[in-house]
């Protein structure tokens, strides 16, 4: 299988020697010294394939960051699982583009399930 790279913002054309390789980001996670670690990536990755994906207009949040940001802006509930924050992205960035987000465990780190709960801050 061949690896996979994110491309940072201000890498230069096809140098390589920019990208940050997938085997990289997992080994800093596996590093983290934590007991539950979750990784939200504003990124567009299938395996090694990119596709191509709506960054929105100059200025303003892309659709992924626009339906995370707004379901932690609007929600009501006192706590909410991960797992609904990523249904309900998957489904507005789906709806609304011709994308579809991933919100899965990354497999090879130490995965052993649970689930993270957002808990609303009570000012």
């Amino acid at each position: 299988m061949s690896e996979g790279y994110w491309v940072p913002v201000d890498a230069q054309g096809k140098d390589v020697s920019g990208f940050l390789p997938n085997s990289q980001i997992l080994k800093v996670i596996e590093n983290i010294n934590s007991q539950h670690t979750l990784l939200v990536a504003d990124a567009c990755f299938s395996g090694s394939l990119l596709e191509v994906v709506s960054d929105g207009s100059a200025g303003t949040n892309n659709p992924f960051a626009q339906s995370f940001i707004g379901f932690l802006q609007n929600n009501s509930e006192s706590k909410v699982a991960v797992s609904d924050l990523v249904q309900y992205v998957k489904k507005k960035v789906t709806e609304a583009n011709n994308q579809t987000p991933v919100g899965n465990p990354l497999k090879g780190v130490g995965d052993e399930g649970g689930e993270f709960v957002f808990y609303k801050r009570m000012n």
